[in-house]
């Protein structure tokens, strides 16, 4: 069935919403940064794919640096970083810097491991 106009209006509401809150957040990261002397931008990017819309933002704006989190939390073992990563990590033009951010019993676990126990190995 196709939407019906009542649900196509929610839809519409939920993204609207969802930006406003995303852009509140983004303004309150940018206002309480530690980074005192360092002039902060944000951008609020909507897209289906992601990875083409940072490559583009990264070119646009001429970003000499990459930094992204990758959380390790959805795949497994053999592939810490998820398909945003990845991506940046193959056909990224810049820099990039990859913080992994286990959970501190995960990477304290890993540390006390010798190579030949690590899972990877």
């Amino acid at each position: 069935m196709p939407l019906a106009r009542e649900d196509v209006d929610l839809s519409e509401r939920m993204v609207s919403r969802n930006q406003e809150e995303a852009i509140r957040y983004l303004d309150q990261v940018r206002l309480h940064s530690p980074l005192e002397d360092i002039d902060i931008q944000t951008h609020l990017l909507t897209s289906d794919d992601a990875a083409a819309v940072l490559h583009k933002l990264v070119e646009k704006e001429g970003i000499d640096m990459v930094v992204l989190s990758a959380h390790g939390y959805s795949g497994n073992d053999q592939w810490p970083y998820g398909g945003l990563v990845n991506n940046f990590i193959l056909y990224s033009k810049v820099p990039l810097l990859v913080v992994q951010d286990l959970p501190a019993k995960e990477e304290t676990a890993n540390a006390d491991m010798t190579p030949r126990e690590h899972p990877e190995h």
